[in-house]
């Protein structure tokens, strides 16, 4: 016979592992992801740390390929037309929040309704047409509103691609837990089936035909293979074929913490701000028996709004009056400790350095610490090259491009300087170099055009000196044979000051802009073929120089 004085709850709480909390917790997957969306939108510590952990290993992108082309159009691709590292990042909030997060390939199409009187195709941009009980009723050309049906032709525009997010709500998995293999399978939500009902432009023009037909015969859509599961590690025995939640060890925590938060704001509106009591305080004889209490305190209030006016105000009273004040002991009462603790083990429910949430220094000096960050990070960034690269192949296999995998530069070393320096050391032995700029977020490729083009312009400058430098030697040239002509004529040759000064101009401009010890060389061979011309051209660059340095002028102000 049961004891009338013990009820269902009494070994419950003999049991050290109930207590209220656990009586809250979700009981399947899709209300674990409800706690999860609180849980990440509420505690500014998760939040704070699910950024960091979805942004660190997000580090530029190296392309499997040794053609510039290819590699020019895959980045093309993934930055300006799929907007790539954005998509990521909202990728790594349904990764970190439900565990588990959906993504399919949109391939565009242009969809034309058809007229089953007269099979009339017209574009739906251009139509006039209703969704009736699931049926598209078009005013079609031939003068009578008619039933079209749907025809889609697939478009070759790369830049309408777009990649699309589910919502892991609408979701339903069948698993085999014997070969792993999984059905998914998706139910329209209820503002998209508003949507379809009302006819919406928006939704009708773009929406595949399978989640309309969907809609007509509510049932629910089952993916093929374009479809990528993101999933978080879970447990074999714990809502088998999804990803755990890696909010799911915060939830008691963020409880108990919202349990604390709930204390302390009854703390602060009942104690935190102070009342001030006034009373009649009894000497030998009690005033109450003698004087009109409804008086005094008609008197006592007008002091105090005397007293909010003016501070200096002086009140009088026709007996002793005291005064107790009551509410002020909250911050004694405050569990701010406890909050504190709380949060901390917050923090520790992500499995990373607490460091790292909170953003101090230490975590970049040490390096057991960069270890463990790297092991928890590695799986999501692998799995972030994997989804990416599918895309890719995707839509490689549409539109028979040949855009290229791509890769993730390593970031275990972008804040390890030890390792750097080691790099840096066996570069050209046995690390390459475009390792070691990747290591070091500089493109390789972007680098190697650079010093191409400094090379080139470098060889562009020593040209255009060594040009000049004929120019003028011919020039001394026709003047010697001049002046020997001259000679033998017995004529005097006629001075050209202003062709010399031309000529002297042309090459203080070249000799200006190559480096000084070139420059010293060719003004060395000037002044021994030509000493007044030498003269000229190293007058023009000394000019230039201290008019330079004086700020007064440039040298293509003067001439030069």
């Amino acid at each position: 016979m049961l004891n009338p004085n013990k009820s269902k709850y009494t070994n419950l709480y003999n049991n050290p592992s109930f207590d209220y909390l656990s009586e809250m917790l979700p009981k399947d997957i899709k209300d674990l992801f409800k706690w999860a969306e609180l849980v990440v939108n509420n505690a500014p510590i998760l939040a704070n740390g699910v950024k960091k952990l979805i942004n660190y290993p997000l580090t530029d992108f190296t392309y499997d390929t040794q053609s510039k082309q290819i590699r020019e159009e895959t980045k093309d691709l993934l930055e300006n037309k799929l907007k790539m590292r954005s998509h990521l990042i909202n990728l790594g909030m349904d990764y970190y929040t439900y565990g588990n997060a959906f993504r399919t390939v949109y391939f565009p199409f242009d969809r034309y309704l058809e007229c089953t009187a007269c099979g009339t195709a017209t574009k739906i941009d251009y139509a006039k047409y209703k969704l009736v009980r699931g049926n598209f009723v078009m005013e079609c050309q031939c003068g009578r509103k008619r039933r079209a049906t749907i025809e889609d032709k697939d478009s070759t525009d790369v830049n309408r691609v777009r990649l699309t997010a589910w919502n892991p709500h609408q979701m339903e998995l069948a698993y085999n837990p014997i070969t792993s293999d999984t059905a998914y399978y998706y139910t329209l939500s209820g503002s998209l089936k508003k949507s379809i009902a009302m006819s919406d432009p928006v939704i009708l023009e773009t929406l595949p035909k399978v989640f309309i037909d969907s809609f007509v015969e509510n049932k629910s859509i089952k993916f093929g293979s374009n479809l990528y599961h993101f999933k978080a590690p879970g447990l074999s025995g714990y809502a088998t074929g999804w990803g755990m939640s890696p909010m799911m060890p915060a939830l008691k925590p963020y409880l108990y913490i919202s349990i604390l938060r709930k204390a302390s704001e009854a703390i602060g509106l009942e104690h935190i701000t102070p009342r001030n009591i006034l009373f009649p305080e009894a000497t030998t004889n009690d005033p109450s028996m003698f004087s009109n209490m409804a008086r005094w305190k008609e008197e006592i209030e007008f002091a105090i709004k005397k007293w909010r006016q003016d501070p200096n105000y002086v009140m009088t009273a026709p007996y002793p009056t005291g005064s107790v004040n009551v509410g002020s002991q909250g911050r004694a009462l405050m569990p701010t400790e406890e909050i504190r603790d709380a949060n901390q083990e917050l923090a520790l429910s992500l499995d990373v350095p607490p460091h790292f949430i909170y953003g101090t220094g230490t975590i970049e000096k040490s390096t057991v610490a960069l270890r463990i960050l790297e092991n928890q990070l590695t799986p999501f960034k692998e799995q972030l090259v994997a989804y990416v690269n599918w895309v890719i192949d995707k839509i490689n296999a549409k539109f028979g491009k040949s855009y290229c995998h791509v890769d993730l530069t390593p970031f275990t070393l972008a804040d390890d300087m030890n390792k750097k320096q080691m790099l840096m050391q066996t570069t050209g032995t046995s690390t390459s170099q475009r390792t070691l700029l990747e290591t070091l977020d500089v493109d390789p490729d972007q680098e190697r055009e650079r010093l191409v083009e400094e090379q080139v312009e470098a060889h562009r400058q020593q040209k255009n000196v060594e040009q000049a430098i004929q120019e003028e030697e011919m020039n001394i040239a026709n003047r010697t044979q001049e002046e020997e002509a001259a000679q033998q004529m017995g004529t005097v040759p006629q001075y050209d000051q202003q062709r010399m000064y031309a000529h002297a101009q042309r090459i203080a401009q070249q000799l200006i802009t190559v480096p000084y010890e070139e420059r010293r060389s060719h003004l060395s061979q000037l002044q021994n073929e030509d000493y007044v011309m030498w003269a000229m051209v190293s007058k023009m660059i000394e000019s230039a120089q201290n008019r330079d340095d004086t700020g007064t002028s440039t040298p293509q102000e003067m001439g030069v």
